[in-house]
């Protein structure tokens, strides 16, 4: 690993990898979990990309407009996508709203909430 890269695991097993850049003034952070298309049976396929689009919908205290208007508001980019082996949440944003940035990622990881009506769409 490159020097300049610290990995550290917290209590809880969760693995943050930061890097400092200082040349730039963004905040990249991607949320990777272990899961993908391969973990998925032939009844499950799909699952995992659903799920991804899914989490955006809206959590205990945000709706989905909530999210993109918070995101819009301090100019963050915010996607996803799912792999074979992975699924990625990521998001991009200055560096005065780190704080922000984390608290709207660990809302929509932690909070999710899945709408009957959103499934259904």
């Amino acid at each position: 690993m490159d020097a300049a890269v610290n990995k550290t695991i917290l209590k809880n097993g969760i693995r943050i990898v930061t890097k400092k850049m200082p040349h730039v003034r963004s905040i990249s952070m991607g949320v990777w979990l272990n899961v993908g298309a391969r973990d998925e049976s032939e009844t499950e396929s799909g699952l995992s990309h659903f799920i991804e689009h899914m989490i955006f919908k809206g959590t205990e205290k945000r709706t989905s407009f909530q999210i993109a208007k918070e995101f819009d508001a301090i100019g963050g980019q915010t996607n996803a996508f799912t792999g074979l082996e992975n699924t990625c949440y990521h998001a991009k944003v200055l560096d005065t709203h780190l704080e922000t940035i984390v608290e709207i990622l660990a809302d929509i990881f932690l909070n999710s909430v899945f709408d009957a009506r959103e499934v259904e769409n």
